[in-house]
């Protein structure tokens, strides 16, 4: 559960195991180094392969080269770009999964690029779906957000 001003997010257990079975499956196939789904906020929620960051500074540093740019380049929705670091040879495409989430993919291999932007379209659109239907039930969610503003009063009292 991720609490920030009028946005919570809830992914239960079953649901991130599936998408983190779908991320395996991709960077499995397309030689990704590494993958990642990342909260705005710079919180890692699920990962796979070998980072080239500890998860919290992988999670910050993809979280403020994803707001830098969306803040330059005004995206629409499915927004994606690429960096490429010239020493090291060193690629991380980003795919937009929803307003709150993207995709960060870590890879060496300039082949790579080409399958890149279409397989994270596809898994972002998953990822989507699947986070979506965690947020159906209007119920589950009132109750996290009443616990949520509770914890947040009892906190921020001095």
């Amino acid at each position: 559960m991720i609490s920030r001003p009028s946005q919570l997010v809830f992914v239960d257990r079953p649901t991130l195991q599936r998408v983190e079975r779908e991320m395996r499956r991709v960077a499995r196939e397309h030689r990704l180094t590494a993958l990642g789904l990342i909260d705005r906020t710079g919180l890692l929620l699920a990962a796979v392969g070998d980072l080239p960051l500890p998860p919290d500074q992988m999670g910050a540093t993809a979280a403020g080269v994803f707001s830098a740019v969306s803040a330059i380049v005004h995206p629409a929705e499915g927004f994606e770009f690429t960096v490429q670091l010239a020493s090291g040879g060193i690629h991380l495409h980003f795919r937009e999964v929803d307003p709150r989430l993207f995709l960060c993919a870590f890879y060496m291999d300039p082949a790579t690029s080409l399958s890149c932007s279409s397989v994270l379209r596809d898994l972002s659109e998953l990822a989507s779906h699947l986070l979506a239907d965690q947020t159906a039930d209007k119920r589950k969610l009132g109750n996290l957000e009443l616990i949520t503003e509770k914890l947040d009063e009892l906190f921020s009292k001095p």
